[in-house]
């Protein structure tokens, strides 16, 4: 599997350099840069697999580099320093990325999936990323399903129900999506103040909630007419969420 390493941090370079010579053997670096030209060179005048990019490049980004390359056949790992919104983003967009400094077991995670073949990097995800690291804002989500990858606000999500070991996402255009991730997954992802798991199944967008009901057992009636049950233990942490006593 050949590799390009993009930083403009001579030490961070040598790091990654490091990792790859220990922990990923099958990996051949074919080469370095440390500024947006370089890079864009050395991209467009190799075949390789994988573009270890770091976000920040001195006064510019690694998105600069992705939006000047013209091969665009390979996958894309990010290197970041610490940014609470950029984190962020990579979760939402699905997107693999390694925090600095880099850590052994992070980096051999990342290794896996390359191998596994698991990791991409899609025009909705990267689009994602650079626009909410760019806003601070976080507003959508992109989902990787069996045939496709959706990209979906927040305020379109009606509700999800656990299959099994993945997640029927419920849209408010009657669409469903079948994600390759858990209920839990979602449940550990999204805004807490937006979305609330009301039962071990089902996680709903508490703003699209029409009414509870409590008659023979606790549901709540969505804005689309489905009724959903709740769990006896989530009722009344559902309840202070809608500014009712239990």
């Amino acid at each position: 599997m050949k590799v390009i390493l993009v930083d403009d941090e001579p030490q961070a370079l040598v790091t990654l350099c490091n990792y790859i010579l220990h922990y990923a053997e099958e990996f051949e670096i074919i080469g370095t840069a440390r500024d947006l030209n370089s890079a864009v060179h050395l991209i467009d005048d190799n075949k390789f697999d994988v573009l270890f990019l770091d976000i920040n490049l001195g006064s510019q980004t690694g998105f600069d580099v992705l939006n000047k390359v013209k091969n665009g056949a390979f996958k894309t790992v990010f290197v970041t320093a610490y940014d609470e919104y950029a984190l962020k983003a990579f979760k939402y967009a699905a997107i693999d990325y390694l925090l600095k400094p880099l850590h052994p077991d992070e980096f051999m995670e990342t290794v896996k999936r390359l191998r596994n073949n698991v990791i991409i990097s899609s025009d909705e995800q990267l689009d994602l990323v650079q626009e909410s690291i760019s806003s601070k804002v976080v507003n959508r989500l992109v989902v990787t399903s069996l045939n496709e990858i959706s990209s979906i606000e927040f305020q379109d999500i009606v509700r999800m129900e656990s299959y099994k070991n993945y997640t029927d996402i419920y849209t408010k255009n009657g669409k469903k999506i079948t994600a390759s991730k858990t209920i839990k997954h979602f449940e550990e992802l999204l805004p807490p103040n937006q979305f609330f798991r009301i039962h071990q199944r089902y996680i709903v967008n508490l703003s699209l909630i029409k009414k509870y009901l409590s008659k023979e057992g606790s549901f709540v009636e969505l804005v689309n007419g489905e009724i959903i049950e709740v769990s006896r233990r989530r009722k009344g942490e559902l309840l202070k969420k809608m500014g009712f006593k239990d």
